[in-house]
């Protein structure tokens, strides 16, 4: 969890940020999201040739916000002076495959060159586990930043990650102690 992923290698420039969304209850930008964006930010000016950003993230139907996690991000960019022909709005994806599948549609369209574009995903240290194995079962080659997360914000976000994982691989789960359970019943009959 520690591993410094701050410094992503610039040398070979992104064409694209990709920012992951996080659940957004109100019309203000939650701090674990303003962290990815701030992270963002960071790349985008530290880049020479200012690569596209992709926000992604849909509306939250239990949020009290009529705008999308994408809508809110791309206020937060226009306010920290990104300018708006460098910000790709995706605003369909609920969960983290989703903000990965419906991206790389955008990057397809937007993306004329012969060759792969390179990618950075922007995401929260605690994310990146589930970010990488999603990612990787996509066949996303891409690279990654974490964004640093609040001290008192990281464990609940952990947790949440955790059952995350469980809950993607529940069939899996569900097979295993299924197997269990009639091996264990076998033994007694």
């Amino acid at each position: 969890m520690h591993r410094d992923q701050k410094k992503v290698n610039m040398k070979q420039e992104a064409d694209f940020l990709l920012v992951m969304g996080n659940k957004c209850m109100t019309e203000r930008v939650p701090p674990i999201l303003a962290s990815r964006l701030n992270k963002t930010i960071e790349l985008f000016k530290a880049s020479a040739n200012k690569p596209q950003i992709i926000v992604s993230g849909g509306r939250n139907p239990h949020s009290l916000s009529d705008k999308s996690e994408a809508e809110m991000m791309q206020e937060y960019l226009l306010e920290a002076g990104i300018p708006a022909n460098h910000i790709i709005v995706e605003e369909k994806a609920m969960n983290t495959i989703q903000n990965l599948e419906f991206s790389s549609i955008k990057i397809h369209r937007f993306w004329s060159k012969e060759t792969r574009p390179r990618v950075i995903i922007v995401t929260s240290d605690y994310h990146l586990p589930r970010t990488k194995l999603q990612a990787k079962k996509l066949g996303f080659k891409v690279q990654y930043a974490s964004a640093k997360t609040m001290s008192m914000l990281k464990w609940p976000a952990m947790f949440r990650e955790f059952t995350a994982l469980l809950w993607y691989d529940r069939y899996v789960i569900a097979i295993v102690v299924g197997i269990d359970v009639l091996y264990s019943l076998s033994l007694y009959i």
